[in-house]
């Protein structure tokens, strides 16, 4: 056994190491356990789907209101630019507030921003909608990626990152899928409407999740 101080140890062995956690001895690759793990890859899930529902529906949106080329690259770029201006103002937001909270207010916003999506009438209002959630969506990375920090120790910090991001990339593989097949077989509104329920289950899901302390899962504060 190696000695790390007081509050902190770690085998040499393989083992995992263990920690004491208000009287309780849990593995410190997960004191707080796996459930914030699952819900913050959930939130990149449900960003990732959402935001990739669009390339599947878009050539029903040009057949139903027949804009350009041009038009259609313009609604991602749109979004993305949107995003672009929010990072900033998100990690203000992340460092001063309870990052649970901003996630499930977040989230909250994509299903209600979904349902614009469903009833827009016309290009100029869908492209509005989906530059103000493009907005939205860049709200949650810097709360999500601090909420990681502070979930967990250095020993599984990047493991749970990396599947945090890899959650995004599934998502956007599966949205293009649902956006193309709902879209084809039900119209182009559905694909976003089957969205809401999702969000607003993560939303509520990411409510439930105590806020951690900032620095506390540093190996000095561990314990």
């Amino acid at each position: 056994m190696i000695n790390c101080g007081s509050r902190y140890s770690a085998t040499v062995a393989g083992t995992p190491p263990t920690t004491t956690r208000h009287g309780w001895r849990v593995s410190s690759a997960a004191p707080l356990g796996l459930l914030p793990a699952l819900a913050l890859v959930a939130v990149n899930l449900v960003d990732g789907i959402e935001s990739s529902l669009l390339i599947g529906v878009l050539p029903l949106l040009q057949d139903e209101w027949g804009f350009s080329d041009t038009l259609a690259g313009a609604l991602p770029t749109a979004a993305a630019m949107t995003g672009l201006l929010m990072i900033i103002p998100a990690g203000y937001l992340a460092d001063h507030f309870e990052r649970t909270r901003l996630l499930a207010y977040v989230v909250g916003s994509w299903a209600l921003l979904t349902v614009a999506s469903s009833l827009a009438t016309g290009f100029w209002v869908f492209f509005l909608i989906r530059a103000v959630l493009g907005s939205a969506n860049s709200l949650d990375n810097p709360s999500s990626s601090s909420l990681v920090t502070d979930f967990y120790p250095p020993g599984s910090r990047s493991r749970v990152f990396a599947f945090q991001r890899t959650s995004w990339t599934v998502g956007s593989s599966i949205g293009v899928a649902m956006g193309g097949v709902l879209g084809e077989t039900f119209g182009w509104r559905v694909p976003f409407l089957v969205m809401v329920g999702p969000g607003l289950l993560v939303a509520w899901w990411c409510w439930t999740l105590a806020e951690p302390a900032r620095g506390g899962m540093e190996p000095g504060d561990i314990g």
